[in-house]
Parts: C-alpha cells; sequence; structure tokens
C-alpha cells in the first residue's frame, strides 16, 4: 500500500492506518478553477487577465485589468500588499487570477486576486494538517 517511508508518515500524521481510513477521508469543499463566461457577483471568479496599470495607496495595491475571457475592464483590490505582491504584478503580463467579484459603488471590483497555474479543473480541498498537494 505504501510507496514510501515519506509516504508512511504523512498518512500516520493523516491519521490513516489502512485503505479505508484512506478512502474515508473526503474533501471538505471544492474550487472552481474553470473560466469564468460571465462575473458571479459574491462568488469566486477565474480571469484570464492583462494588467494595464498598477496603483498604490496608502493601504491598498489597485490594478486595472483587461479580462480576456469576459472582454471586459475591470479594477481589482489588494487590501495590505506585501512586498510579494509588489513584485509578482507586473504590468503588461497576462495571469490567472482567483477573485471574488463584489460591486463597489455601482463598478465591479475583484477582491484579494491570486494568481493560480492551473486552469480549467475542479480542484477538491482538505481540511488537513497537510497541505492539499
Amino acid at each position: 500500500m505504501i510507496s514510501s517511508k515519506e509516504d508512511e508518515k504523512r498518512l500516520k500524521k493523516l491519521g490513516v492506518e489502512n485503505l479505508l481510513d484512506l478512502s474515508l477521508l473526503i474533501p471538505s469543499s471544492y474550487e472552481d478553477r474553470r473560466l469564468s463566461k460571465f462575473l458571479r457577483i459574491n462568488e469566486l471568479n477565474v480571469v484570464w487577465a492583462v494588467i494595464k496599470s498598477i496603483a498604490f495607496t496608502n493601504k491598498n495595491m489597485k490594478l486595472t485589468l483587461y479580462a480576456k475571457n469576459l472582454n471586459q475592464i475591470l479594477t481589482a483590490v489588494i487590501f495590505n500588499p506585501k512586498s510579494y505582491h509588489k513584485s509578482v504584478f507586473e504590468k503588461d503580463k497576462e495571469y490567472f487570477l482567483l477573485a471574488r467579484a463584489e460591486i463597489y459603488f455601482g463598478h465591479i471590483q475583484l477582491l484579494q486576486p491570486k494568481i493560480i497555474d492551473s486552469v480549467g479543473d475542479i480542484v477538491p480541498k482538505y481540511k488537513t494538517s497537510l497541505q492539499n498537494k
């Protein structure tokens, strides 16, 4: 059943002792990473975007982007940006972003966008002490 000592350690950390325990380990939720055909308000959306401009305020980072899959200009906001955010997001680069869409003063904004590398699948999320990988 177990292919290596490393796998054995991981399974013990999860509390898995046999195949039945492993089969009963089910996801607590799922993350839909398929490209959005339209924006769903107050839900997570996946957008294929090109960043057109980046602006900083005291506590926010505001991205203006063109969503290729939606053929629409959107604004994305990152609250309390870290140096990581400033180095990752670059003007005129394409990204696949996962973010919650909300209406703010009559405009649609993407909140706290996260760059994702795999698009087109549904990813299970587990509540375990180990990473989802």
